[in-house]
């Protein structure tokens, strides 16, 4: 029988669950209540696999509507999603999206109709900037960080002193494609951030790459990327990426490591500059 997900306790209240694909999702318990933060991509009985973890009231959070975190969302009767990415993620709820991402992800295995929802959507509920939710001993605080999406969400845990960044923040932020902001905008957003909310935690957890958790300066590095990218001081490698023509801000080796050492990279569209450049 297929197993489609793992799962590892991070603390006493969070626990990491990975999909076949390598995508994350986490759910947090209070001593009331649970939250999934995101779905995945579609492919096992996501809602049953969570199921045999709590038995806790569950809400579901999605940070935003790439399929490869709102594609799960059919296995549950509501989530909670930006408004921002709504048409989004309607898209990506689709039994064809969910499958079209399965094959792309997952070439060599062949899935069974049985391992996608058959369900073509599901009740979108609401997630706004400064939403909270009480857990029972915790509580989980939305927070709005558009740029990956126009609708991009994070998750702050104030007592766990945690943040998930989701694709918000991360090893390879993708700035590309008509779903995402400008470079300018991005800085904005995130200098705004590591402000406004940077004090609030010491742990960062990310849905990609090869460890749940990251260094929380990759925030700063984010941010001095973008400096460096709108003074014409990165790499600008063309590339290829989910077959569109992105530019690497920095090169790297063939192991997806910086070939500087740095930590963290911006993978954006010439679209995504100021006018002019």
């Amino acid at each position: 029988m297929q197993t489609y997900y793992t799962s590892k306790p991070l603390d006493a209240h969070l626990t990491a669950i990975t999909s076949l694909s390598g995508v994350r999702c986490f759910l947090v318990q209070g001593s009331e209540r649970a939250l999934l933060l995101d779905t995945c991509g579609g492919a096992g009985d996501l809602a049953a696999f969570v199921a045999g973890l709590t038995d806790k009231p569950l809400t579901v959070w999605v940070t935003h509507g790439h399929v490869d975190h709102a594609g799960g969302a059919a296995w549950f009767g509501e989530v909670h999603l930006n408004e921002a990415d709504a048409a989004l993620a309607r898209e990506s709820m689709t039994l064809a999206a969910r499958q079209a991402y399965a094959r792309e992800t997952l070439p060599d295995l062949a899935l069974p109709a049985e391992a996608f929802c058959p369900a073509e959507s599901c009740a979108l509920a609401g997630l706004d900037d400064g939403d909270t939710i009480d857990l029972g001993g915790l509580h989980a605080q939305a927070v709005a960080f558009p740029g990956h999406t126009r609708g991009s969400m994070t998750v702050l845990l104030p007592e766990l002193g945690t943040v998930l960044f989701g694709d918000a923040c991360n090893q390879h932020l993708y700035l590309f494609g008509p779903c995402a902001t400008t470079v300018e905008e991005y800085r904005a957003q995130a200098n705004f951030y590591r402000k406004n909310y940077s004090n609030l935690y010491s742990r960062a957890l990310v849905s990609h790459g090869p460890h749940e958790t990251v260094d929380p300066v990759i925030l700063n590095n984010c941010i001095t990327l973008c400096e460096q990218i709108l003074a014409g001081l990165d790499d600008r490698l063309p590339m290829q990426e989910l077959g569109q023509p992105v530019l690497y801000a920095k090169r790297e080796t063939h192991t997806g490591v910086r070939a500087d050492g740095g930590f963290g990279n911006i993978v954006y569209g010439a679209d995504k500059l100021p006018a002019g450049e």
